[in-house]
């Protein structure tokens, strides 16, 4: 069985002047252990494909799988939380937060306890050799978040079944970060 399908997907959306049908009925599977490349010219909706897999937006027509089970019968923010991990090519760091307090957000949100999101930020942050940063809040930041530093094998504190690059736009606030880090 595949880790992901897309079976006939398609997504349309309105612009402001015309209907713009960015994936046209896609239909594939990527199976696990492998590694594939999603290629294509600037607007041709690489980004919109890997969005609707990992949730962050539903097909128009069509189902995304992952592990067989469709994204529309599923808790898509739990399934973001728990399934999948999005990489972006850019910042997407919190930049209230220090570099360790950012490894540990998605573990809080698992509903790990601060202690134990601490002591596994902090093992994290050594084998990427970035635990000397760790009180550093953002933007001046640990390179662990872009290509040219610190590589960050899993900086959520979990290992997901898949992860990909985007360049998706990830949306915080601050009473979000404050909720989140309340001991």
């Amino acid at each position: 069985m595949s880790v992901f399908e897309l079976r006939d997907v398609k997504y349309v959306y309105q612009s402001q002047y015309q209907r713009v049908e960015a994936i046209g009925g896609i239909s594939c599977a990527f199976d696990s252990g492998r590694v594939y490349a999603i290629m294509g010219t600037s607007g041709s909706g690489k980004t919109t494909l890997l969005s609707l897999m990992a949730g962050m937006d539903v097909p128009t027509e069509g189902s995304v799988l992952c592990e067989g089970t469709s994204t529309s019968d599923m808790d898509l923010e739990r399934y973001r939380r728990e399934k999948v991990a999005v990489i972006y090519q850019d910042f997407r760091l919190l930049p209230l937060l220090t570099v360790a307090e950012n490894v540990m957000y998605p573990m809080e949100l698992r509903g790990m306890r601060p202690a134990a999101a601490r002591e596994r930020a902090m093992a994290l942050l050594a084998r990427v050799d970035c635990r000397r940063r760790q009180r550093i809040a953002f933007p001046p930041c640990c390179p662990a978040a872009n290509s040219n530093g610190c590589p960050s094998p899993a900086p959520w504190g979990w290992i997901p079944r898949s992860c990909w690059p985007t360049s998706r736009q990830a949306i915080w606030t601050a009473t979000t970060v404050k909720k989140s880090f309340r001991s």
